[in-house]
């Protein structure tokens, strides 16, 4: 039985609304500045207070939250003071008396959630949070996002690929470029600022109004839509208007040329030199770039205080710095009685990540010609004539993994529209409100479409993978000078050739997704532990595996039961045979469509239990180390040689053998510098590897020297012998890097410095040698490897004699001896080596070099050497 109750409050737009814990009162919170919240007696509809009006500036109250105890109502909005913050107020809720305020947020307090003990937690628009309670803050944290308000606070320089803003209420200045592809904080920027007056418009009405006028004349706008910015190209009488529900063209006798609705609002707008793009800054954090002929969106960049940056396109083609493609994603709607599922950008990282598609966008202003331009460039580098060795190399060593074979063609998915977290969008192939653009025509050219490649999926790990073992015989000798190459026709399998033409969107094929059938907290009982959860996925039957992880590596279930349908509902479990202590469980689907996103379980031990575990999992001497260090200064060919990589490989081997005895009770290392470092003894070191590292055990690969990326993408590190020109036949494959990395059992750590500022000449200068794209992969929750890379974004490694090693490896070997632990607890743990060698290097290299490191979702810190007394 239910009952329904109509309030009415004539002449007033209610927005907010909380019921007291006791069900007897509502709080209403409403969209005007004269209109302070009201509480209403629910039972007889009479108001019964409202709340005295705070000293404010401007702004609404319509964020209404009771404490717990129903003594208190705290209240937030768009409400700011002078100094433009946006307090959070606490009343007494009886007679609505203002009992005081917290002068915390930049932005408007939108949201609030009730916590046990008389405190709040609040949501701000900026991005920052915090807990309240009637006398103190008790946690702000700062917002991530740029703070995009005010129409001039944007800068662009005349091509339109640096831009330049604030965070944090117009300070802070920061700026992305995207040759480089860095982040960078403080001024300094070559940009301009957005041209906001034209001759004798420069009187236009247009900043924060519901009825502007540019050009002189009347702009027609939609009820309660706001005129926040615009902008003047610098020749020409048109003008770009942005609102707080659209982006505008208008010419100069006043009409609208084009009008495209917009999710956000817009804050800022800026213009290039050539008047053929626009940038905006958007309420949500993020700058889009549009078309000026006809405002179709081109691209799109999250770029946060931290550094990490993603961009992306409306089809979801997308380019991100390490770490950062777990920012961005896409929310499905699955109905009103089920929640959305979430895919992050890292979901479709093997189709999408193209920072090729990204860069053709400047030149071709129009996304499907930049992947057709792109695609071209992949499928001419495939299938092109191409210099093979006359002298075949040794056949490889056999595969960490075996294999599936090639399945079919299958659909690919694409990502719908990206958005920034928390954000729904409507996805890319769905019905849209917005108006879009029409692309432009199709080049005549680019009409050939080769076959589309059918998908795999990488093989579940579902047990212990060993391959022979080579743990105790001798590395091979150095393979011998190849004979002179031969010009041959590359054979290329069909499945790697590319379309031609953009991947299209398909719902039914999207990853699986997972959910918890309740809470994601689980008791561990005897050492055991089981996990309910369902799955959503249009595969059936045995085309659906499951994964799972414990702490980042992978445990075989001890039982496993999958439902019938996959449809989200349906329950599977997972039982787990697990130590008492706290660990994380992470539970990985795979089908053809690629991997889930994880789903994140924390296990808790009895307390006694627990604290015997950790302690014992504490105790040094129990796990063994294995080391790969791979370091080339003299290549074969003089042009390739670098100073100091040879030295980095054994400088860092050396640093860890002195931890045999320590931390290990054992440390086996493989050393390869020079000529030893042939394509076959790297392969042989990587199943050495994978082969010999145990549950408890931790294995590193090291690898300094020349890094590239083909024209597919995929990157390839250079042998001794090695040929840039020829990186599939002559390279080491970031496949091979990731199987053996994936495969161990025990902890994985990468450090990888290939990004040399040697002196190389040619168009070996300009071969792509971005790193995010592989560290992006190996630490991602499925692969579970934590990755040290030497530098973002598109920056070169430095290396000076009087270091005695490259920046990074200095900063490495520096750390393990002992710098790196910070907190004087006599254990270098991996984030304290991250601290310390990020600081180290930014303060070598005067901030050129900005090193990264990633560790996998579910992998929590753990120590990797033991501070040696000197």
């Amino acid at each position: 039985m239910s009952s329904e109750r109509v309030l009415r409050v004539a002449g007033r737009e209610p927005v907010g609304l909380a019921f007291s814990p006791d069900g007897s009162r509502l709080a209403v919170g409403f969209n005007a500045y004269r209109d302070t919240p009201e509480i209403i007696e629910l039972a007889s509809g009479r108001s019964l207070a409202r709340l005295e009006a705070p000293r404010r500036e401007a702004g609404n109250l319509f964020s209404v939250a009771w404490s717990a105890d129903g003594a208190r109502l705290f209240v937030g909005g768009t409400s700011y003071d002078r100094e433009r913050l946006f307090p959070v107020y606490v009343h007494e809720a009886n007679s609505g008396a203002l009992l005081g305020e917290q002068r915390l947020a930049r932005d408007s307090v939108f949201d609030f959630d009730v916590l046990p003990g008389g405190a709040v937690v609040y949501a701000s628009f900026d991005g920052s949070w915090g807990v309240v309670d009637a006398e103190r803050s008790r946690l702000r944290v700062a917002g991530n996002i740029p703070d995009l308000r005010g129409p001039t606070n944007l800068g662009l320089d005349a091509r339109g690929r640096t831009v330049a803003w604030t965070f944090t209420n117009g300070t802070e200045p920061a700026s992305f470029d995207f040759d480089r592809r860095v982040v960078t904080l403080g001024g300094g920027a070559q940009t301009q600022a957005p041209k906001t007056r034209r001759g004798v418009f420069g009187g236009d009405t247009w900043e924060n109004v519901r009825d502007p006028k540019v050009n002189g004349r009347a702009v027609e706008m939609t009820p309660g839509e706001v005129s926040r910015a615009i902008a003047y190209p610098p020749d020409g009488d048109d003008a770009f208007l942005g609102t707080s529900r659209a982006l505008l063209r208008i010419d100069a006798s006043g009409a609208v040329v084009w009008r495209v609705a917009t999710e956000a609002e817009i804050r800022s707008i800026n213009v290039s030199a050539d008047a053929a793009m626009l940038v905006t800054g958007m309420s949500d954090g993020t700058l889009r770039w549009w078309r000026a002929r006809d405002g179709a969106l081109l691209l799109t960049l999250l770029a946060t205080r931290d550094g990490r940056w993603a961009v992306w396109t409306p089809s979801g083609y997308f380019d991100a710095s390490v770490g950062a493609d777990r920012l961005v994603g896409w929310a499905v709607n699955r109905g009103v009685d089920a929640a959305a599922d979430f895919y992050s950008l890292n979901r479709f990282r093997s189709d999408f990540n193209r920072p090729d598609v990204i860069d053709r966008v400047f030149e071709t202003r129009d996304v499907t010609a930049a992947v057709r331009q792109a695609n071209q460039v992949v499928i001419a580098a495939l299938t092109s004539p191409t210099m093979t060795p006359a002298q075949t190399l040794p056949p490889p060593v056999p595969s960490v993994a075996p294999q599936p074979a090639q399945p079919g063609p299958a659909p690919q998915p694409a990502p719908p529209a990206a958005v920034p977290p928390a954000t729904t969008e409507t996805p890319a192939g769905a019905p849209a409100e917005t108006p879009s653009a029409k692309p432009e025509a199709p080049d005549p050219s680019l009409t050939a479409k080769p076959p589309a490649p059918p998908q795999s999926s990488p093989p579940p790990v579902t047990g212990q993978v060993k391959p022979p073992s080579v743990q105790d015989q001798p590395l091979p000798p150095p393979s011998p000078p190849p004979a002179p190459p031969t010009q041959i026709t590359a054979v290329v399998p069909p499945s790697e050739i590319p379309s031609l033409e953009p991947i299209k969107v398909t719902f039914d094929a999207l990853p699986p997704a997972l959910s918890a059938l309740d809470s994601t907290e689980l008791q561990a009982g005897a050492g055991e532990v089981s996990i309910p959860f369902t799955i959503r996925s249009t595969s059936t039957g045995a085309a659906v595996s499951i994964e799972v992880r414990v702490d980042g590596r992978p445990v075989d279930p001890k039982s496993l039961k999958l439902p019938a349908r996959f449809d989200g509902k349906s329950r599977a479990l997972a039982q787990l045979s697990l130590p008492s202590r706290e660990s994380v469980v992470q539970v990985i689907a795979r089908d053809r469509f690629g991997v889930s996103e994880p789903l994140v379980f924390r296990i808790k031990g009895k307390p006694a239990e627990a604290a015997a575990a950790a302690a014992a999992a504490a105790s040094p001497g129990e796990p063994r180390l294995f080391v790969l260090s791979v370091g080339i200064s003299n290549y074969q060919r003089e042009a390739y040689r670098l100073g100091l990589p040879a030295k980095d490989a054994r400088d860092f081997a050396a640093a860890l053998e002195r931890q045999e005895g320590r931390l290990y009770r054992s440390v086996q290392v493989r050393s390869l510098t020079d000529s030893e470092a042939t394509r076959e003894t790297i392969l042989a070191g990587l199943q050495w590897l994978a082969s010999s590292v145990g549950p408890d055990d931790v294995g590193m690969l090291f690898l300094a020297g020349h890094g590239f990326n083909a024209p597919d993408g995929r990157y390839y590190f250079m042998p001794w012998e090695g040929d840039h020109e020829r990186l599939r036949a002559t390279g080491v494959s970031e496949v091979g890097i990731r199987d053996t990395l994936r495969q161990m059992r025990g902890r994985a750590l990468f450090f990888f410095d290939t990004c040399f500022a040697g002196n190389v000449i040619g168009n070996l200068r300009s071969a792509s040698r971005e790193l995010a794209r592989l560290a992006n992969d190996l630490a991602s929750a499925e692969n579970g490897v934590v990755v040290f890379a030497s530098s973002s974004g598109r920056q070169e490694s430095e290396e000076k004699d009087e270091w005695g090693n490259g920046a990074f490896t200095r900063a490495l070997v520096e750390g393990l001896r002992g710098r790196a632990d910070l907190f004087k607890t006599g254990r270098i743990t991996f984030k304290g080596l991250d601290a310390y060698v990020s600081e180290a290097v930014r303060r070598l290299t005067d901030g050129r070099q900005t090193p990264v490191t990633i560790a996998p979702v579910g992998v929590p810190d753990f120590a990797i050497a033991r501070v040696i007394e000197t």
